[in-house]
């Protein structure tokens, strides 16, 4: 019986391996007949060894020919990437059944990266897989970044890169500096819209997992090539009514080479020449010779304007050189049409280590170029510790003139805040040489100087005083503040150390009509009493903040901080029916918007009034901004559509769609003319406001953060922020952020100027501050007890605002990492473009106005 019992047990068993031999996936099988002599015969035999890739049980066969699903292609990848980590939550596709057979493989994929859905929560299974979504899928999943401009990459590596879908150039970029690109049978042809076959999407994860050193077994004239040294022109261009500049460059990493200019009137070309920027020597040395001027830096901006109303725009262009050190050297150069030679002369306007911005300050139609005197940096303190005093410019008849004495209300408030934030720093024991000298700066531009003596001597009790007094004087007759009787070495005023301070002409720096100072334009400057004309009864406080009455009520959570700035609450906004999702604030701070639930209102900050109510959007308003001239307002909703408004009449301008998902941030570029919009899962898209046309589509997701300098930050993944230029739409870099498990980044934060960027991650109660320069975390700050909602760095780059789930709103000093002040406050957050103004979502939904000018501080 026993042996009957084994030999009825044969069939059985033979029954069982015939079976497993039929259904088996053909890994075992490491050669296909339909695969000898194949170009991609190697890769495939590896990979089907390697049980990452099968073949039909059928008939043997690979059939490498073959175009790939969606779903076959999300197992591949996971066979082929098994210890992958997950980056994001899983979602649960509408479309695909847990018992479908690819049900796990596809959500890890997407949980991995490596592969996104269709559309929302549609997977969309049974859709081939095209040549370009395969690359995007292994570079977005391996996280690779280009190191060069993608544009410069794309076309110097594919004859077809024109037919590249936006959405996938910087990760096939990438995907081509690493070689995984494979083009058969010509390798400058990627045919990116094609479905990739089995043997196309074979190669490219031969590409993908091959160690280096390792044998190549795609054949190596398949492999698409980058060329080390392409530097492709790029052109930028402006134009306003009869006058167009063209700006060309060659791309050199950050910076650019061979800068060149052209300026076509009415048809014709009338300039058409290099752009030679002054090196850092010549800048310190101006007697040296041109030839220390080079074509080499950056641009940061092109503009066509008519600067001094007479009817001909001049074009203007904003240039940096980028190797003369972290501090130097700003430029602007302007470019004038001389009528009766026909021909354009230029003046190379020198800012130094600041900028400025372009502002009507008078209303006039004739714009100010608003600025600092840079010359004060690191004359009395460290650079990082210096304030400035204002300096105003017009640009008349081809020259600069300095007309700082005929602002004086902006002068007056600029003195006013140097002095505030002498009181505050002296309560702190810091250094205050800076603020006190740059004081005195504006207190002789306002007349006001034995005034601001009688203070200054008041305050600063060190036991250097004289010496520094006589410091102070001395300066401040060298750059042409005091007037002669002031001065302490007896030199003329615009020569007092034989070089020009601001202006490459040598003509005297703050007497361009060669008129005496205090009277170059023979009006009075303050009145009779010394006041700033526009505030005859106003005054800067006696002395330093520092009485016992004085003294702010220090918050629960300021304990153990020396100081905390105490916002003034000016009004509550009563709160929508609809929660309140967004907040953006006008430049100027009189007016703001909120957004909610369909529907936007205008704000009057002074009034608490709603000025209009915008309706247009069919879902949640989930993110606004305001344009720099205050004209226009972009608003973003669930609905996928971002729409552009005319604030002064409450008219949709146009309307911006994006293919698929919800607008969940928007924002305008430093000069309004470009607007930009992200998609929770269709990228960034940037916009040219005067026509709604679609410049650029950014690889990258929400949160975003604008810096002046014409930086856009943004989320690169739960891992990565990703840094944009602008202008070009191209990666600049990549900044790596420390991973938080179960969740990706939620706020972003970027400083003016670029220098600092501040980001929060899902459900984290904690904020990392960065100094961008140095690529180095400065501070961790984690007073919240919540996960963090929103974030935002003032106007100054020296405050930053924060809002938590502990209903919290936290302002903290971006100088020290300290928390200055907490009060309540739980969501949407914004500045004033002078940062005087601060509004934030509070309890019951209202909105909180408050005031940030007038800061005491405590001793």
């Amino acid at each position: 019986m026993t042996k009957s019992h084994n030999w009825q047990g044969v069939p059985a068993v033979v029954a069982a391996l015939a079976l497993i031999l039929r259904i088996a996936p053909a890994f075992a099988e490491t050669k296909f007949k339909d695969v000898k002599d194949h170009w991609a015969q190697a890769c495939i035999e590896d990979l089907a060894e390697k049980q990452i890739f099968g073949g039909y049980y059928e008939d043997g066969t690979f059939r490498p020919d073959r175009p790939v699903s969606r779903g076959e292609f999300a197992a591949i990848l996971r066979r082929a990437f098994p210890n992958a980590k997950p980056v994001r939550t899983a979602i649960n596709f509408v479309d695909i059944p847990t018992d479908y057979w690819a049900y796990k493989a596809i959500l890890e994929a997407y949980q991995t990266g490596f592969i996104s859905s269709y559309n929302g929560s549609i997977f969309n299974p049974t859709l081939n897989v095209s040549r370009w979504q395969a690359l995007v899928s292994l570079s977005t999943g391996l996280r690779y970044a280009p190191s060069r401009p993608v544009g410069d990459i794309l076309q110097a590596t594919f004859e077809d890169a024109a037919d590249i879908p936006d959405l996938g150039k910087n990760a096939i970029a990438a995907a081509a500096e690493k070689q995984l690109v494979v083009n058969y049978p010509n390798p400058k042809q990627l045919n990116p819209n094609r479905d990739a076959s089995r043997a196309e999407v074979a190669a490219f994860l031969c590409q993908a997992i091959s160690k280096p050193g390792q044998t190549a077994l795609v054949p190596g004239q398949y492999i698409a090539q980058v060329p080390a040294d392409v530097t492709p022109t790029k052109t930028e261009v402006s134009e306003a009514n009869k006058v167009r500049a063209e700006f060309s460059y060659q791309s050199q990493g950050e910076d650019a080479k061979n800068l060149r200019i052209k300026i076509i009137r009415e048809g014709q070309s009338l300039l058409d020449e290099p752009v030679l920027v002054p090196t850092r020597s010549l800048v310190d040395n101006p007697g040296n010779k041109a030839a220390e001027e080079v074509a080499s830096g950056r641009l940061l901006s092109l503009r066509v304007r008519d600067l001094d109303g007479d009817g001909e725009p001049e074009v203007l262009a904003d240039l940096v050189y980028a190797k003369g050190g972290d501090r130097c050297c700003n430029y602007s150069f302007i470019y004038r049409y001389e009528a009766t030679s026909k021909k354009y002369t230029l003046l190379k306007q020198f800012w130094g280590n600041v900028s400025y911005e372009l502002e009507d300050l008078d209303k006039d139609n004739i714009p100010e170029f608003t600025s600092q005197d840079g010359r004060f940096a690191e004359a009395f303190t460290s650079y990082a510790d210096a304030r400035l005093p204002l300096r105003i410019w017009q640009y008349r008849q081809g020259k600069m003139q300095d007309v700082t004495k005929q602002y004086p209300l902006e002068v007056y408030t600029n003195a006013s805040e140097l002095w505030v934030e002498t009181s505050k720093r002296q309560s702190e024991n810091r250094e205050i040489k800076g603020l006190l000298a740059a004081y005195m700066a504006s207190k002789y531009v306002l007349g006001q100087e034995a005034e601001g003596w009688q203070l200054v001597e008041k305050v600063y009790q060190g036991s250097d005083r004289t010496q520094f007094f006589a410091q102070i004087r001395q300066f401040l007759a060298s750059t042409g503040y005091a007037k002669n009787e002031d001065r302490a070495d007896n030199k003329p005023q615009a020569q007092a150390d034989n070089k020009p301070q601001a202006q490459p002409d040598n003509k005297p720096q703050a007497q361009p009509d060669n008129k005496p100072q205090a009277q170059a334009d023979n009006k009075p400057q303050a009145q009779a009493d010394n006041k700033p004309q526009a505030q005859p009864d106003n005054k800067p406080q006696a002395q330093p903040q520092n009485k016992p009455e004085n003294k702010p009520q220090s918050s629960p959570n300021n304990q153990g901080n020396a100081t905390a700035i105490a916002p003034k609450l000016l009004r509550t906004l009563s709160g929508s029916q609809n929660q309140i999702l967004s907040l953006a604030i006008s430049p100027d701070g009189k007016f703001l918007a909120s957004g909610s639930k369909q529907e936007i209102k205008l704000w009057d900050v002074q009034t608490g009034e709603v000025l209009r109510t915008l309706s247009g959007h069919e879902g949640n308003v989930w993110s606004l901004a305001i344009s720099p001239d205050g004209q226009t307002l972009i608003s973003g909703s669930g609905d996928g559509s971002a729409i552009l408004w005319d604030i002064s009449t409450g008219k949709i301008r146009r309307t911006l769609s994006h293919t698929g998902g919800w607008i969940n941030a928007v924002g305008f570029s430093a000069d309004g003319k470009t607007a930009i919009s992200c998609s929770h899962n269709k990228g960034i898209n940037l916009w040219e406001v005067e026509t709604g046309k679609l410049l650029y589509s950014l690889d990258g997701f929400n949160p975003i953060a604008i810096s002046a300098a014409r930086t856009l930050a943004s989320s690169g993944g739960a891992s990565e922020i990703k840094l944009w230029d602008l202008v070009t739409g191209e990666l600049r870099n990549t900044l790596p952020v420390p991973a938080v498990a179960g969740g990706g980044i939620k706020a972003i934060a970027l400083s003016r100027d670029g220098w600092t960027l501040a980001h929060a991650m899902s459900g984290n109660s904690r904020i990392l501050v960065w100094d961008m320069r140095k690529r180095e975390i400065l501070y961790t700050l984690d007073r919240h007890t919540n996960g963090i909602n929103a974030i935002a760095i003032g106007p100054d780059g020296q405050t930053l605002a924060s809002s938590g789930g502990d209903r919290t709103l936290k302002l903290w000093n971006l100088r020290t990492g300290k928390l200055m002040h907490s009060m309540e406050g739980m969501g949407a957050i914004a500045f004033s473009r002078d940062g005087k103004i601060l509004v934030s979502v509070g309890k019951d939904n209202s909105i909180q106005v408050l005031q940030l000018s007038a800061v005491q501080t405590a001793r």
